[in-house]
C-alpha cells in the first residue's frame, strides 16, 4: 500500500526544544500544514515531488525570505507511516532529527484530524518550472539548485524536485516512495531543518552545494 504525505511548516514561535520524551511542538501551536489533495494532487511522494508541481511550489512559497532572516521555519513532509518510529531510518548524518516524527505525525494525521490541514488555497508566488530558485538548509549549511536538474526518467521531460525527498520523514516504508533509485540514502536528510527559498542572493561560501540528482532510473 502507498504511503501518504502532508507538508508541515513549524514557525519559530511554535518550536520547542527536545527533551527526554522527544519533542512536541508547543501545545497551542497551530501548524502550517498542507494536503496535496487541496492542490489537485495525489498523496504519494513521487506523485508530487516534481519541478513545477502546484502543491510543492505552494509550500515552498511560504519559505521565500532573505537568507539572513532570523526567524526559523522548519519543513518536513510527514508520511502517514512515520508513527512507526522504530521502522523509520534516520540518516546517520542527521544529528538533530528530534523534532520528533511521532509528534509531527500526531499533529498532522491524528490530533486535529482534517482541522490540522489549515492552509487551503494558499498563495503560490513561486514557479520552479520557469525560475532559477535555490533551497537553502540553514541548519546543515547546504543548498540545492531547483534548476539544471537531471531528467526524472528517460522519455519524459520532467525533473524531480529534491526538496520533497530531502525533507520526507519516512521514505521507504510504503509504495510510491523514492526507493531503489539514485541517492536514496539522502532521503530525509533535511527533514525538520530550517529551510529558506531564495533566488540565489547572498549564498556565501559557508554553504555547501549538494547535488542529490534524484532520478527514477
Amino acid at each position: 500500500m502507498g504511503q501518504y504525505y502532508r507538508a508541515l511548516i513549524l514557525k519559530e514561535k511554535n518550536i520547542r526544544k527536545p527533551n527526554k520524551y522527544g519533542c512536541l511542538p508547543s501545545p497551542e501551536c497551530k501548524p502550517m500544514a498542507y494536503s496535496p489533495l487541496d492542490y489537485d494532487n495525489l498523496y504519494k511522494l513521487l506523485e508530487w515531488s516534481y519541478i513545477g508541481n502546484s502543491f510543492l511550489d505552494t509550500v515552498l512559497t511560504q519559505l521565500i525570505r532573505p537568507l539572513d532572516d532570523k526567524k526559523k521555519r522548519l519543513l518536513a513532509f510527514v508520511g502517514d507511516y512515520s508513527e512507526l518510529k522504530e521502522n523509520v531510518k534516520i540518516p546517520k548524518d542527521l544529528k538533530d532529527y528530534r523534532y520528533c516524527i511521532n509528534a509531527a505525525h500526531e499533529m498532522v494525521w491524528n490530533m486535529y484530524g482534517e482541522k490540522a490541514i489549515s492552509v487551503k488555497g494558499a498563495n503560490r508566488s513561486i514557479d520552479t518550472y520557469s525560475g532559477e530558485w535555490y533551497a537553502v538548509d540553514r541548519t546543515a549549511h547546504e543548498y540545492v539548485k531547483l534548476f539544471d536538474l537531471p531528467l526524472a526518467c528517460p522519455g519524459w521531460d520532467g525533473h524531480i524536485n529534491p526538496v520533497g525527498i530531502l525533507c520526507a520523514t519516512s521514505n521507504g516504508l510504503g509504495g510510491g516512495d523514492y526507493r531503489g533509485h539514485v541517492n536514496e540514502d539522502m532521503a530525509g536528510r533535511w527533514a525538520f531543518h530550517d529551510i529558506v527559498v531564495t533566488a540565489g542572493e547572498n549564498i556565501d561560501e559557508s554553504y555547501l552545494e549538494i547535488k542529490p540528482d534524484f532520478t527514477e532510473e
